[in-house]
């Protein structure tokens, strides 16, 4: 499957900013991204459970609000995750979302949020695999430059496979007539890395994709990602209105393809 890689997207992961190109590096670009496209065989997993969601009202909030200004977490890695871990730390309450039939316990104020009113949940994981590793490996010795191009070509090229697995995720849900949020992944906000390990025997990601974490708590192949996306039986609350025009998985649509919408 050819998943669309944008030259753009590579070009945002090197740090461009419309500094002048020569044409002949374009022509690189492109080579190394049609190079990952044609040698890669990425995977991907997805697995469906109930959720119980515990915590997150106005107390919780209030808890959070008591943070420190250290406690205003990025986004993602893991200080994400070690901060999550401070979080939980300072209170026996601090709200969860119980993961049912898998053993899997999901702490932080906010993924809470992001499964508040869910029936459940899809757990994904994708990967690039193992021969990626191997590539960069090789190239940051041969070709430091090329390393560089080859580096951000999987990174957008194993996101495109997440936009892919997560537009099967909607259209299955679809077909259950429920609506899914987005994809939200462990190190994001004050979900901790720390879930990675019990999060992949879950999916028994190792034994299909050969996915594993650091004794960091970093996925290995590193060009991998898991995410959990919300399903629920009206459109989840306070999301932003959605248009098939920016949607990041328009491409991979099958609902869109049999000329229906998965929202409004």
């Amino acid at each position: 499957m050819k998943y669309g890689v944008d030259r753009g997207e590579v070009l945002r992961y090197l740090g461009y900013a419309g500094q002048a190109m020569e044409p002949a590096l374009y022509d690189r670009i492109d080579g190394i991204i049609e190079r990952c496209e044609r040698e890669l065989d990425p995977k991907s997993t997805v697995a469906y459970f109930d959720v119980e969601v515990h915590g997150g009202s106005d107390a919780a909030s209030a808890e959070r609000g008591e943070a420190s200004a250290a406690d205003d977490l990025p986004r993602c890695g893991a200080k994400a995750g070690d901060a999550g871990r401070a979080v939980r730390g300072r209170s026996e309450s601090a709200p969860y979302v119980d993961v049912l039939g898998a053993s899997l316990r999901l702490d932080g104020f906010d993924i809470v949020e992001h499964l508040r009113g869910a029936r459940g949940c899809a757990l994904l994981a994708c990967t690039l695999g193992a021969k990626s590793e191997q590539e960069l490996a090789r190239l940051k010795v041969s070709s430091p430059l090329d390393a560089l191009v080859y580096d951000a070509a999987c990174s957008a090229l194993v996101e495109r496979v997440a936009d892919a697995t997560e537009a099967q995720i909607v259209a299955q849900a679809a077909q259950q007539h429920l609506y899914a949020n987005w994809r939200y992944s462990p190190g994001y906000g004050d979900l901790p890395l720390s879930v990675q390990p019990r999060f992949l025997a879950v999916l028994r990601a190792f034994e299909t994709m050969g996915l594993s974490v650091t004794d960091t708590d970093l996925l290995l192949p590193t060009k991998s990602v898991t995410a959990v996306v919300g399903l629920f039986e009206d459109p989840p609350a306070g999301e932003k209105p959605r248009s098939c025009g920016s949607c990041h998985m328009k491409e991979f649509c099958a609902i869109r393809a049999a000329g229906k919408v998965c929202h409004g």
